[in-house]
């Protein structure tokens, strides 16, 4: 009640339009909130904060398309805020399909815009579609900027040993072990790839001596 008291003794003073939206947003009163926010907007296209709870109250009420838009009007503005980037891919995630997020990570990807955590995504969905290559590629760059991420070592390491190529395989796992010694997953992992190796050594061993290729 103050603060619309407020508004209509200084109907330009954004401060009280946008806190008039932070707490309708507080009561879950997204619609209301909304309006608060866009009576901020509409006097300054620019202002991130009311932009982005606008787009937080969007996605709360399952408008989630709006909430994309919303979100991409912010990274015009904060082209490098990840944050806002990872919310964006949420909200999509909701009303896409995996092609359409593929394409959705690839525009990002493209753009040269793209954090860690998003070739990361990008990564994984590539890899989820079966197109290993692309996987491989974007799991690298993903290590290129984070090296501490202990599932891209993980998931370029399974995606080397689906093409049975159990040299990088091993290489991947033994450079996470590197950054990350203490990791149970990676020695879990390792212990894994051992096994695999020692099998298909055997397995071969068993092939030739049926062959007579004794000395082999």
């Amino acid at each position: 009640e103050e603060y619309a008291k407020a508004k209509t003794l200084n109907p330009r003073n954004l401060t009280t339009r946008f806190n008039i939206g932070t707490l309708y947003q507080g009561q879950k009163e997204y619609n209301l909130a909304i309006n608060a926010y866009d009576d901020v907007l509409q006097f300054d296209p620019k202002n991130t904060s009311a932009r982005y709870y606008k787009a937080i109250c969007l996605s709360e009420l399952k408008q989630f398309d709006k909430a994309v838009q919303e979100y991409k009007k912010l990274l015009a503005i904060e082209p490098n805020n990840a944050e806002v980037r990872k919310l964006m891919f949420e909200a999509m995630s909701q009303t896409s399909t995996p092609e359409e997020m593929l394409e959705n990570y690839a525009e990002v990807v493209q753009s040269g815009q793209a954090d860690a955590d998003t070739l990361y995504n990008y990564a994984y969905e590539l890899h989820k579609a079966n197109r290993i290559d692309e996987a491989i590629i974007n799991y690298s760059k993903t290590l290129q900027l984070n090296p501490k991420n202990i599932d891209a070592y993980i998931n370029l390491a399974q995606a080397y040993r689906q093409k049975s190529d159990m040299e990088n395989a091993t290489n991947t796992i033994k450079k996470g072990l590197l950054v990350s010694p203490n990791s149970e997953i990676l020695r879990k992992y390792d212990t894994e790839l051992k096994s695999d190796i020692a099998i298909a050594k055997s397995d071969s061993a068993s092939n030739l001596y049926k062959d007579g290729r004794y000395a082999d």
